[in-house]
């Protein structure tokens, strides 16, 4: 779901990560760790671990996020493309697997933007299945793919604008909404990572 909530709390932990990206690669990072595909999702404490660069668009801010997204990418045909398109965009995704009380599924957003980059945040509970953090990541990498389209969305009033036209809102939640191709692309992940194990 996307949301133009501001919550900047993070952007220290991100601004760490962001200098320590380069400094890793995933193999060295996990090597010998194992992967939990049938367990839950670990939960971020907010600091980053060592972080690791799978794609230049996306940064995880913790090495349990990096870990999903690396068996994500590998498992799902859907997600390596969403990766792709996100990689040829101007869009920068900080991600991060954490408990969010009121939240248990993923949201996007918006951080800000300067220069030529723009910049949202993606968080992913830690509360569901490993498969469910998945089809929600992809659901929310769904969602940043849409604001990489549309390059006139440059803070929350804009980011509202976009998912006023593009998508439905969710009168549950104030300021949040949905839209069909999110739903889909989750679903169509769920149904990838299901013929993998």
């Amino acid at each position: 779901m996307a949301t133009h909530e501001r919550g900047n709390s993070w952007l220290a932990a991100a601004a760490l990560a962001a200098l320590l990206t380069d400094a890793y690669d995933v193999a060295e990072a996990h090597q010998g760790r194992p992967s939990e595909p049938a367990g839950p999702a670990r939960a971020s404490k907010g600091v980053p671990d060592a972080v690791v660069v799978l794609s230049p668009a996306v940064r995880p801010l913790n090495s349990d996020a990096a870990l999903l997204l690396a068996e994500a990418r590998r498992r799902s045909p859907t997600i390596a493309g969403l990766l792709a398109a996100l990689d040829a965009s101007d869009l920068v995704v900080h991600l991060d697997l954490r408990l969010m009380p009121r939240c248990q599924t993923g949201r996007l957003r918006f951080a800000g933007s300067g220069g030529t980059r723009r910049f949202v945040k993606v968080d992913v509970s830690a509360a569901v299945r490993w498969d469910q953090a998945v089809g929600w990541l992809a659901h929310e990498l769904q969602h940043a793919v849409e604001v990489a389209s549309a390059p006139d969305v440059r803070d929350d009033g804009s980011l509202e604008g976009l998912y006023r036209r593009i998508g439905n809102p969710q009168p549950a939640m104030a300021s949040t909404f949905e839209t069909e191709e999110a739903i889909r692309v989750r679903a169509q992940v769920l149904a990838e990572i299901s013929h993998t194990r």
